[in-house]
Parts: C-alpha cells; structure tokens; sequence
C-alpha cells in the first residue's frame, strides 16, 4: 500500500496520525504528506470505510509494488535429506590381540560391550595366548554431523583411521570380522597385510551356530605364533 492510500485510511478509520516537526539525528529522513481535508459538512459525521473496497485497494497496490520491487534472494541450502541419504552410517571396533589386528563391523553407533570383549578373550583362550585381548578404538562414521559426507569421504576416513593403527601396531596380520563388502571400505588399505577374513564376533553372539565355522577359520592363527 502506498503512504498516501495508508494515511487516508487511518483518517478514515478515525486512527490519528503524527508526524515529527523535524527529522530525528540518526534516523531516516520522514516523508511529510499534504492531505486533502474533509469537507466542513462532513466533519461531523461518522465515517464508515467500505471494507470491500479497502479488501481490493489493498491488494492492487500490494501486487504494484511486488512487481517494481525485486524480491530478495536468498542462498538456498540443499536439503537435508538428501545430505543424510548419501551419509553412509557405520561403525568399527578395533582390537589388538594375539599380535593380530582385528577388525570387526559392528552395529552402527553402539560401543562392542562387555559381552563382545568376553567372546574376544574366549577366542584368544582357545588359540592358547595368554595376553588378554584390549579393545582399542571404536571407529564411528560419520565421526560428527559437520564433518558427515558421502561414500568417498567415508572411505578415505575409515582408510586413514586403519591405515594409521597399522603403522604403529604393525601387526602379524589382519583379522577382518564380518562382510565387508560395502563401497566405503578399501581393501587396498590392507594392502602389505596377511588377511585373514571370518565370521563377526556381533554375528556370533547374535548366532551361537556361526562359531564352529570361525573356528575354522580363527584355528590357523596358531602356525604364526
């Protein structure tokens, strides 16, 4: 609405409307409008605005003014789901046992827990080591909510994060527990390493069944003792 359809209407309305004598320091210089006066006649009136009228002369200018003013833009940010459907989710205990490095997939955001580190120690029992298993780290990805990105980005992180631990541990070999098989893990990473690939330890404890066929597997761990 322009100034001068505003105005009118607070005067119509009977809404008194000031305006300052002079501009104030520091502020916007104010625009100070002649209005045409009532008629002496009229003056002891009431006056009634005609709301269908005022309805439509509000809109009319309301769309006059959106069409000589540029809206203002705004950077639109990308959606957030899109963000989090592209984040892989997953996490990675890492173990150091027997002169081993083991690596398990565990479930996404939960620590391995008293009962996993009890299958851990059962397992180096049974191959006859005496040094108890400790569980080092628990690798989480995304590692924050900033820092979440796609496969890439989780790759090249899990591959640092394994990398790293490998060149200060450098282990007999590598005990990959569980599938491994989704794109943000890098078996070039291993690269150097004898691999030995079993059964997760959260499978086993899920599923008793599975142990026998890790044995099988774990059982060669001791020609390299």
């Amino acid at each position: 609405m322009s100034s001068l359809s505003h105005l009118a209407y607070l005067q119509a309305l009977e809404i008194p409307t000031l305006v300052s004598r002079r501009d104030l320091p520091g502020a916007a210089p104010t625009r100070r409008l002649q209005l045409a006066r009532k008629p002496p006649e009229a003056a002891g009136r009431a006056t009634t605005p005609d709301l269908a009228a005022l309805s439509a002369d509000l809109q009319r200018p309301a769309m006059a003014d959106a069409a000589a003013t540029p809206p203002t833009t705004r950077p639109v940010a990308p959606e957030s789901s899109c963000a989090v459907a592209d984040t892989p989710v997953f996490s990675i205990a890492a173990t150091s046992a027997g002169g081993w490095f083991w690596v398990d997939e565990v479930p996404a955001g939960r620590e391995p827990g008293e009962d996993y580190a009890q299958l851990l120690l059962a397992i180096c029992r049974a191959l006859g080591w005496s040094q108890q298993p400790a569980v080092q780290e628990c690798f989480n990805y995304p590692v924050t909510a900033s820092l979440a990105g796609g496969v890439d980005q989780a790759r090249e992180a899990l591959m640092g994060f394994l990398t790293g631990r490998l060149a200060r541990l450098s282990p007999t070999g590598v005990v990959l527990m569980g599938d491994f098989k989704e794109p943000w893990f890098d078996r070039d990473c291993l690269e150097g390493q004898r691999v030995v690939h079993t059964v997760s330890g959260w499978q086993m404890l899920r599923d008793p069944a599975l142990k026998p066929r890790a044995w099988a597997t774990l059982k060669t761990l001791r020609a390299d003792d």
